[in-house]
C-alpha cells in the first residue's frame, strides 16, 4: 500500500482545521494530516518530521501567512506551500507566490472539493520541477566538466568535419599551431597539417575504413615551421545526426629532443668507455716501447762517442738519435692521450697562458691568416699545468692553420661561463658550475658530421698518415689534457664555413 500524503496545514480557525482533516478523509483515504494554530509549533514540527505539502492560511493572528512560506523555503523549499484563505486581496496573493506558494485556493465549498486533487497535483508538479531542476543541474555541470576538461588540457583538441572544415579548437592546440580559434576554424585543415607529409592520405583512408586513426603525423604552425604530433582521431554522429571527427594530439617535439639528448649522451658514454679502454691498452704498450726506445738511444750515443763528425755512419747515427727522440715524443703524446702523463698544477689565469706565448707561435702563420685576441678584462684563475695548456693551444691553433690553406681568421676568445644543469645532463661527464672557457674559432674549411663525430680518437687524421704530416694525435692528446685538469671539450664545425674548439676549466 503506498505511503499516505502527509499534510502540515498552519491555521488559527480550529473549525477550518477540522474542515481540512474530514474533507481529507484520513489515512485511509491516502493523507495523514497534521495541523497546528501556532508559528513555533509549525516550526518546531517542521524541523522534526518529513511533509510532502504545507498548507497555510495567509490571515493567522500573529502575522501573514508568508512566514510560513518564508521558512519553508529557507528550511526546505522542495516541500510545495498551498495557500488558503478568506482574504480577496490581490496583492497578497501575488505576494505569496513571489515567495514561492506553489498554488493558492480560498476557503469556500468550491474551492474545498478540489482540495485532495490540489494537493496531489501540486507534488506531482514540485516532483516534476525538482527532475528537472536536477537533471538541468546535471547537464549544467556535465557541460562545466567538459569545458574545463576543453580548456585545460593539456593536448591539443580539434572538432572537425571529415572535409577538413573545423568547427572548435581549445587553447592547448591554439598554443602548438600558433594561431587563435578564429584563425584555425577559418582555414580549417590547411592551417594544422603539413600536406606534404607522405603519411596523410594514408591517415585519412584509414579513419575514412576503420572510423579511427591512431599514429604519428606532421603539424605546422603560423610560422610555417614543421613539428611532429601523436594524435586519435575518430569520427561520431552529432546530436544532429551529423558526421563529425575529433582528433586528440600531442607535441611530440620535446620526446624527440629528449631521445636525440638521450642517444647522443649514450654515444658519448660509449666513446668515453672505448677511449678509455685503448688509454689502459696504449699505457702498457707505451712504458715497453719507452723502455726499447732508450736502449736503442744508448746504443747509439755510445757508437756517436767512438765517431768521428766526418765519419760515414755518423750522420747516420745522429738519424737515429732524432728518430728515438721523435719516438719519445710520440710516447708522452700516448701518456697524454691516456690522462696518465705527469701534470704541475698551478693556479693561473688564460689569459697569462696565451699571452706568455708572444709572437712565438703566430708567427709562423702565413701572412694571409689573421690571428685576433679576444681575451675577457677580468679573466678567471684556473689550476693549470702551463706546459700541457700551452700544448692544447699550440695543437689547437695548428690544425686551425692546416684548415686555412689559403688564409682566413683565427680568433681566440677567453670568458666565464656557467653551465647549468640542462647543458650538463646531455654532455657526458662534467657537472654544473662556473668555468673558464678557452675558444679557438677559425674561418677555414670546416668539416662535415662524419668527419666531427671522429675527430677526438686517436690517429684519426684528414691527411695522409703516409706522408709523415702528422699522427692524429692533435686534438685526442688536447682531449686527454683538459680531462686531467677535470675539464670539458666541445667541437661545432659547418663544412665550408669554419670550426670552433670551446674549451672548459673549472674556476677556482
Amino acid at each position: 500500500m503506498d505511503e499516505p500524503v502527509r499534510v502540515f496545514y498552519v491555521d488559527d480557525d480550529a473549525n477550518y482545521r477540522k474542515l481540512v482533516v474530514r474533507l481529507l478523509g484520513g489515512k485511509e483515504n491516502g493523507f495523514h494530516v497534521t495541523e497546528t494554530d501556532s508559528l513555533q509549533d509549525f516550526q518546531k514540527y517542521l524541523l522534526q518530521d518529513d511533509f510532502d505539502v504545507v498548507m497555510t492560511d495567509l490571515d493567522v493572528r500573529w502575522d501573514t501567512g508568508l512566514q510560513v512560506i518564508d521558512f519553508v523555503q529557507a528550511w526546505q523549499p522542495s516541500i510545495p506551500v498551498i495557500v488558503v484563505t478568506n482574504s480577496r486581496s490581490e496583492e497578497l496573493a501575488v505576494e505569496a507566490m513571489k515567495r514561492g506558494a506553489a498554488d493558492y485556493i480560498f476557503k469556500n465549498s468550491q474551492h474545498f472539493k478540489v482540495l485532495p486533487a490540489t494537493i496531489r497535483s501540486v507534488i506531482k508538479n514540485r516532483k516534476l520541477d525538482e527532475v528537472q531542476r536536477q537533471s538541468g543541474l546535471a547537464l549544467k555541470t556535465s557541460e562545466e566538466n567538459y569545458r574545463k576538461i576543453f580548456d585545460n588540457c593539456f593536448d591539443g583538441i580539434l572538432f572537425t568535419a571529415p572535409d577538413g572544415r573545423i568547427f572548435n579548437v581549445n587553447h592547448a592546440a591554439c598554443k602548438m599551431l600558433g594561431r587563435t580559434v578564429e584563425e584555425i576554424c577559418q582555414l580549417g585543415r590547411d592551417a594544422v597539417v603539413d600536406k606534404t607529409d607522405a603519411r596523410l592520405f594514408d591517415a585519412l583512408e584509414k579513419r575514412y575504413r576503420e572510423g579511427e586513426f591512431k599514429g604519428e603525423l606532421n603539424y605546422k604552425r603560423k610560422d610555417a615551421s614543421v613539428f611532429p604530433v601523436e594524435l586519435t582521431s575518430k569520427i561520431f554522429k552529432d546530436g544532429d545526426g551529423e558526421t563529425r571527427t575529433v582528433t586528440v594530439f600531442r607535441d611530440l617535439s620535446d620526446r624527440r629532443q629528449v631521445e636525440k639528448d638521450r642517444e647522443a649522451l649514450l654515444m658519448q658514454s660509449f666513446h668515453a668507455q672505448k677511449m678509455e679502454a685503448i688509454g689502459t691498452l696504449v699505457v702498457g704498450i707505451a712504458h715497453d716501447f719507452n723502455n726499447m726506445l732508450q736502449i736503442i738511444l744508448s746504443a747509439s750515443q755510445l757508437l756517436m762517442i767512438e765517431r768521428k763528425d766526418n765519419d760515414r755512419d755518423f750522420a747516420d747515427l745522429q738519424q737515429i738519435v732524432k728518430t728515438v727522440h721523435d719516438g719519445a715524443d710520440l710516447v708522452n703524446q700516448l701518456l697524454l692521450f691516456a690522462k696518465k702523463g705527469g701534470m704541475r698544477k698551478v693556479s693561473t689565469k688564460l689569459n697569462d697562458v696565451i699571452l706568455s706565448m708572444g709572437d712565438e707561435l703566430f708567427d709562423t702563420f702565413p701572412k694571409a691568416i689573421c690571428v685576433e685576441l679576444d681575451l675577457d678584462p677580468d679573466p678567471a684563475t684556473v689550476f693549470l699545468d702551463p706546459n700541457l695548456a700551452l700544448r692544447i693551444l699550440v695543437n689547437a691553433s695548428m690544425n686551425a692553420k692546416e684548415a686555412m690553406p689559403d688564409g682566413g681568421l683565427l680568433k681566440i676568445t677567453t670568458n666565464k661561463v656557467s653551465l647549468d644543469s640542462d647543458y650538463c645532463r646531455t654532455h657526458h661527464g662534467i657537472t654544473p658550475g662556473d668555468f673558464a672557457m678557452l675558444s679557438i674559432a677559425d674561418t677555414g674549411c670546416g668539416m662535415d658530421e662524419r668527419t666531427l663525430s671522429k675527430i677526438f680518437e686517436p690517429f684519426f687524421s684528414t691527411k695522409d698518415m703516409s706522408s709523415a704530416k702528422g699522427t692524429g694525435l692533435g686534438l685526442s692528446v688536447v682531449q686527454g689534457i683538459v680531462e686531467q685538469h677535470n675539464g670539458h671539450i666541445t667541437c661545432e664545425s659547418k663544412l665550408g664555413i669554419g670550426t670552433e674548439l670551446k674549451i672548459y676549466f673549472p674556476v677556482i
